[in-house]
């Protein structure tokens, strides 16, 4: 459970600077290069009150990610 809050911690680290880049660049054709945190934020939090095992929600985090 520890490794899964460390990992989640991470996740957010990540997020926090993947804003920042979209902040800093330019858009092509009106769009973002791949997904917004925002994105998958929503996803893991619609997810989480289903009480899925903790190695799910690691790997749907992972998958949501990339």
């Amino acid at each position: 459970m520890v490794i899964v809050a460390i990992l989640c911690g991470i996740y957010v680290c990540c997020g926090a600077y993947r804003l920042a880049r979209f902040n800093v660049t330019k858009m092509k054709n009106g769009y973002y290069q791949g997904v917004p945190i925002t994105t998958c934020g929503t996803v893991l939090a619609v997810l989480a009150p289903i009480k899925l095992p903790s190695i799910a929600i690691l790997i749907l985090l992972v998958l949501r990610s990339t």
